[in-house]
């Protein structure tokens, strides 16, 4: 948060130094393109903490997730599950995307934003693509405490057919299940990306 905080406040006052320079006429201060440059670099610093900072917060989602799954799998409940007898759900559909991403240094900066507007003044359908979306979820039923519960898989970007030719190789996987909390679980379901 508190680089957060600094990278706003260095991206404000060098674009305050950029603001004032960029006419300045006065002869009280001497080499004011020294002081334009500084502002720059203010601003530039700024956009490079507020860019580090919002991948620091995804590495940080990440690693939580993952060290969830490994308590999960040390110490919950192994069930073997037969792929055959899962139910797969499939959705797909076409969706227009823009072709060019607003992630990254270019999004802090506004920048994606801005070739976008003049993408569209000299051409409307540059900017956006169609793309075929498949996705995919394995839905298993089991016994569980003396109810049957339903466990669904992440979405996984596999049509049904894509997804059952993979499945057919493997033919069985693991499902680890939180003791204390059923809704905690884990498909293992790394075989489909190899």
């Amino acid at each position: 948060m508190a680089r957060r905080i600094i990278g706003y406040i260095l991206l404000v006052v060098g674009a305050l130094i950029l603001m004032f320079f960029r006419d300045y006429k006065g002869t009280m201060i001497s080499f004011p393109f020294i002081y334009s440059l500084c502002g720059l670099l203010l601003c530039v610093l700024g956009c490079v903490l507020l860019y580090l900072e919002k991948k620091r917060k995804a590495l940080h989602v990440h690693n939580q997730y993952k060290e969830t799954i490994e308590h999960i799998m040390q110490h919950g409940q192994k069930v073997k599950v037969d792929l055959s007898q899962c139910e797969i759900r499939e959705n797909n559909y076409s969706e227009e995307r823009e072709r060019y991403a607003a992630d990254g240094l270019f999004a802090t900066l506004g920048v994606a934003q801005d070739i976008q507007a003049l993408n569209l003044l000299t051409n409307a359908t540059r900017n956006v693509e169609n793309v075929q979306v498949n996705q995919s979820v394995i839905i298993f039923h089991y016994d569980y405490g003396g109810g049957l519960e339903r466990f669904v898989s992440p979405v996984l970007p596999f049509d049904r057919t894509t997804l059952l030719l993979k499945l057919g190789r493997e033919k069985e996987t693991t499902l680890y299940i939180d003791h204390n909390n059923t809704r905690r679980y884990y498909f293992d379901l790394e075989f489909l990306f190899e």
